[in-house]
C-alpha cells in the first residue's frame, strides 16, 4: 500500500489588504500622528505649557510617546527613521542646545531655571524626533499632517470663539467659557492673544492644503474651508498684528513654493 504524500506545511494567513489594495499599517504607525496631536492640544489647553504643572504634563506625555515609538521601532512595529542629513544636523544642534542648557546649571545664578530650560529643550528634541518618525512611517504623511494640524487648530479656535458666543456655559471646574470678560481680545486657551493668533496663523496654510487636495472627498474639503473661515475670524478677534503678518508670510510661502498658485489664491481669498 503506497504511503500518502506528505502535506505541505500550513502557513499563517496573511493580513487582509485594505480597500485600497494595501495591508493596513501597524497600530503604532496609525496612532503616532493622533498621539502627537493629543500632545499639541494638551499643551494648548495647559496655557501653552509655559509654566508648571502644565509644562511637566506635556513633557511626560512626550516622553511616554517617545518610549512607545522607540519600542515599536526596535521590535518591528512599523516605525521608520529616515531623513535627509540636514534634518539630522538640525536635530543634533537642537540636542546640543538642550545639553548646553543643562551644563549651564554649574554656573547659573538661577539653577532651577536652567534645569527647566533643559527639560524644555529635551521636549523639543523629542517632538522633532517624533515628527521625523511620523513623516517617514506614514503613507501620505504630509497630507495627514495637514489634516491633523487643521483639526487641532480649528478645535482651539472654536474654544476661543465660544468665549464670545456662549460665555455663560460652565461645567463645574472642568470647563469655563467665560474667557473674554476682562479683555475683549480673544486669548483662550493660551491666556495670551498673540499666542492664539499665531496658532490660528500656523493652522491656516494646512487648512488651505486640505481644501485643495483633490484626493479627498467633497465633505472633507468643504470642512477644511469652513475651518479656515473659523481660523481667520478668531485671528481677527485677537487683534494681533504679529499673527496677521505670520499668516500673510505663511500663505505667501505656500504661493511661492507650492503648485496650483491660482487655486491657492482663490481658496485663501474666498
Amino acid at each position: 500500500m503506497a504511503a500518502a504524500a506528505p502535506h505541505a506545511p500550513r502557513r499563517a494567513p496573511a493580513a487582509e489588504p485594505s480597500a485600497g489594495g494595501r495591508a493596513p499599517a501597524p497600530l503604532a504607525v496609525r496612532g503616532l500622528l493622533p498621539a502627537l496631536a493629543a500632545c499639541l492640544l494638551l499643551a494648548a489647553f495647559s496655557g501653552g505649557a509655559t509654566d508648571l504643572p502644565g509644562e511637566s504634563w506635556v513633557q511626560l506625555a512626550l516622553a511616554v510617546l517617545a518610549a512607545a515609538a522607540c519600542c515599536a521601532w526596535l521590535y518591528g512595529g512599523g516605525i521608520a527613521l529616515r531623513a535627509p542629513r540636514a534634518a539630522w544636523a538640525g536635530l543634533g544642534l537642537l540636542t546640543a542646545f538642550a545639553l548646553w542648557s543643562g551644563l549651564s546649571i554649574a554656573w547659573s545664578v538661577a539653577p532651577d531655571r536652567s534645569w527647566a530650560e533643559l527639560n524644555r529643550g529635551l521636549a523639543y528634541v523629542l517632538a522633532a524626533l517624533l515628527g521625523i518618525a511620523a513623516g517617514t512611517s506614514l503613507a501620505r504623511a504630509s497630507a495627514r499632517a495637514c489634516a491633523t494640524l487643521t483639526f487641532a487648530g480649528v478645535l482651539i479656535a472654536l474654544f476661543a470663539l465660544a468665549g464670545k458666543t456662549v460665555p455663560g456655559v460652565s461645567l463645574g471646574g472642568l470647563l469655563d467659557l467665560d474667557q473674554a470678560g476682562e479683555v475683549s481680545r480673544l486669548r483662550a486657551p493660551f491666556g495670551y492673544w498673540n499666542a492664539l493668533g499665531l496658532a490660528c496663523a500656523l493652522a491656516a496654510p494646512p487648512a488651505v492644503a486640505v481644501a485643495l487636495d483633490r484626493r479627498r472627498g467633497a465633505a472633507g474639503r468643504t470642512a477644511a474651508l469652513l475651518g479656515l473661515a473659523v481660523l481667520l475670524v478668531v485671528l481677527a478677534l485677537t487683534y494681533s498684528r504679529g499673527a496677521l503678518v505670520a499668516l500673510l508670510c505663511g500663505l505667501g510661502l505656500v504661493l511661492a513654493v507650492g503648485g496650483a498658485r491660482l487655486r491657492v489664491l482663490a481658496v485663501s481669498l474666498a
